[in-house]
Formats: structure tokens, C-alpha cells, sequence
């Protein structure tokens, strides 16, 4: 199970989050993804663009395998989940069309029902079915370009921090002075 989290640094795109999704959906790959939002929290056209930056690393197919699953629906109370989502603007709009409208919402409050679950189960099963139960995964190329270029940016940021050290050791400070 591979889960998105909000921490910081998500929207700045870390490297330890990008190395994160890809090994989510490295070798074997995975049936469906599940996109969680809070139906409590405004999602914003910051969280729409760092979404969108975090995707591009899978592809465009990963969008195929990804449902919606909205937590904290008994927020909205009576509002059904569609009015939810229109109301919401074009950013959460656009996320669950790229989804192909695939979304769920569920009442973190009512453990008692169980169907949520069974239901969640069957929309998850319909994602599965209409990807005629093919697995997403990114190919051996695009996963080793990926990391590669995280390598990269990692050993730059060291020789950054080394060269930071060393400046100071020599007492030169990082700004000159005046």
C-alpha cells in the first residue's frame, strides 16, 4: 500500500516524496491508485499543480488507475458529492476528470456502516476491470531517468552543503563582507 501524505515540502516536490511514488508503482506496478482528499480541506490550485508535478514522474496512464477517494464526507453533510466538487472550483474539477469522474466519498465518522468499505471495494474493482485488470507500473527506462536525475540533484545539494562548510570553516562566511 503506498500512501500520499501531507508533509511538507510535498508542493516544493522533495526528492525523498518523488523516490517515494516511484517505488509505489515499480515492479509489479499496481491495480488502482487512490487519490485521498479531504472533503474538509479546500483543495487549491497549489495542491492542483504539485499533484499535477508528481504525476508527471509516472506518466499520464497512471490517470487510468486512480479514483478519488473523499475522506471526511460527513463534513458536507447533506450536500451531495457532486454539488461538493462543482462548488469546489476548477482545480478539484480538473482532478476528477482526470480521473474519468472515478470518486468516492466516505463518513470517517460512521464506523458502523460497513458498506462503505464494500462499496469502495467495488469502485476499486471497477477501475481494475476497465484497465481489463493490467497493472500500472512505469517502464525499466523511465524508472531508471528518474532516478538518475535524483541522484543528481542530491549529490549537487551535498556539494552545495560541503562547500557551505567550508566557507564557514575558513571563516569567510556565505555572504562577503563589507
Amino acid at each position: 500500500v503506498c500512501s500520499l501524505e501531507e508533509r511538507q515540502g510535498y508542493a516544493q516536490g522533495s526528492v525523498s516524496v518523488q523516490e517515494q511514488h516511484l517505488q509505489c508503482v515499480f515492479p509489479p506496478g499496481v491495480h488502482a491508485l487512490l487519490l485521498v482528499i479531504r472533503a474538509d480541506k479546500k483543495f487549491t490550485e497549489a495542491h492542483r499543480a504539485a499533484l499535477q508535478d508528481h504525476v508527471e514522474l509516472l506518466g499520464e496512464n497512471v490517470w487510468n488507475h486512480t479514483m478519488v477517494l473523499f475522506t471526511c464526507g460527513d463534513w458536507l453533510g447533506e450536500t451531495p458529492i457532486e454539488q461538493f466538487i462543482y462548488s469546489e472550483g476548477a482545480p478539484l474539477q480538473w482532478v476528477v476528470d482526470k480521473c474519468s469522474y472515478r470518486y468516492y466519498r466516505i463518513n470517517n465518522t460512521d464506523r458502523a456502516d460497513v458498506t462503505q468499505v464494500s462499496q469502495l471495494l467495488q469502485c476499486i474493482e471497477f477501475v481494475v476491470a476497465t484497465n481489463k485488470g493490467q497493472r500500472f507500473g512505469i517502464d525499466n527506462e523511465r524508472y531508471e531517468a528518474e532516478v538518475m536525475k535524483m541522484k543528481h540533484q542530491e549529490k549537487a545539494m551535498q556539494e552545495m552543503r560541503q562547500r557551505g562548510q567550508q566557507m564557514m570553516g575558513m571563516g569567510m562566511g556565505m555572504w562577503p563582507q563589507n
